[in-house]
Parts: C-alpha cells; structure tokens; sequence
C-alpha cells in the first residue's frame, strides 16, 4: 500500500497550496483545498489505494462516542443479563464491565459505533508533506466508505483532531477508558 498519493498534474500547486496551509497551522483557507477534496473522495486511483487488499490489512478501529449509544447498553438490558431485580442497585463498574462486554461481541465494522482511521501522505518536490485524515465507515451496500476529515501538518495534530471529535482509538475493548465505555451507555432506558 503506497501512503503517499500522488495527485494528477493538473492538481500540483492546489497540492503544494494544501501542504503550505497544513504546515502553518491553518489560516486563510487556501483556493486548491476544495479541489483536493474532490479529487481524494472521486478519483478511482485514490479509491483503488484506499480499498486495496494491503489498505484492508492496516484498518485502524477506533470508538466514534459522537454517533449516540451503544444499543442495549442500559440498566434494564444489564439487570437482565445480571439477573436482578428492578430494587438491586446497578454502579458504574457494572456498567462499564457491560458495555465492554457487549463492544466485544459486536468489534468490527458492522457496529456502527467502531470505525476505521485512515490517513494518506500528500509530498511536493522538495519533501515538504502533509497527510490527509479519514475515516472508514460500513454503508450497508456500499461497502466501506471513506469520508474526508481534513489536512493535517502531522500525526500528532490528526490524532488531536481525533480526539476533539471523539474518535478514541483501540484494537479491542479492553483498550478502552472508562470515561469511553460509560458514554456509550444510555443511563435514560
């Protein structure tokens, strides 16, 4: 899988404008971003990269804590597997334990809660770089789609953006922080 893209010549300076913006932390939305943004989401070449068998190898899940609650993760629903009665009090613990219980049977990209991190590395002729971030999510029919999240001067600044948007990533739940688990729970059922 090649994590650098290589974009059309025609996209060159949009390129080279998107890797200045990144690098400077933001400023003037540049004009060329738009376009790099639409080639990245329509090109064939680029979603031939993004799908590829190797592309599959290197998924990188992640909690998304901003797409609601994870179904069946409430009091009534942990009663039950428990065996309690409505009186017995439930403490976070067991509601942590539960929700971790129930990510584990459901860890991949049907769960619409678990998503895919993904980014590409945009290069210009003097090595200045910049990646685009993404994200993977299963579509029903469509398959896995990749939706665009921005430009980024490095790692570390899309794992911030990351967590800003309430991306926590983890290979399984037992990765999972406490504070993640009990957001995903619906204290209201």
């Amino acid at each position: 899988m090649d994590e650098t893209l290589a974009v059309p010549d025609e996209l060159r300076e949009a390129r080279d404008e998107i890797i200045r913006y990144a690098n400077n932390d933001g400023g003037e939305r540049p004009n060329g971003l738009e376009a790099i943004k639409q080639w990245f989401t329509e090109d064939q070449a680029v979603w031939e990269n993004l799908h590829s068998d190797a592309a599959a190898m290197n998924f990188d899940p992640a909690v998304s804590t901003k797409h609601g609650y994870l179904y069946s993760a409430c009091d009534s629903e942990l009663r039950e597997r428990l065996g309690f009665d409505d009186d017995q009090p439930i403490n976070d613990a067991m509601r942590i334990s539960f929700v971790r219980e129930l990510l584990a049977e459901d860890w991949d990209l049907e769960n619409p809660l678990i998503v895919g991190i993904g980014q590409r590395w945009l290069q210009n002729e003097e090595g200045d770089q910049c990646l685009i971030g993404f994200t993977e999510e299963l579509e029903g029919q469509s398959g896995i789609v990749c939706y665009w999240q921005g430009v980024f001067a490095d790692e570390e600044k899309w794992q911030h953006y990351l967590e800003n948007e309430g991306y926590i990533r983890a290979y399984d739940p037992s990765e999972l922080p406490d504070e993640c688990l009990l957001s995903l729970y619906q204290f209201d059922a």
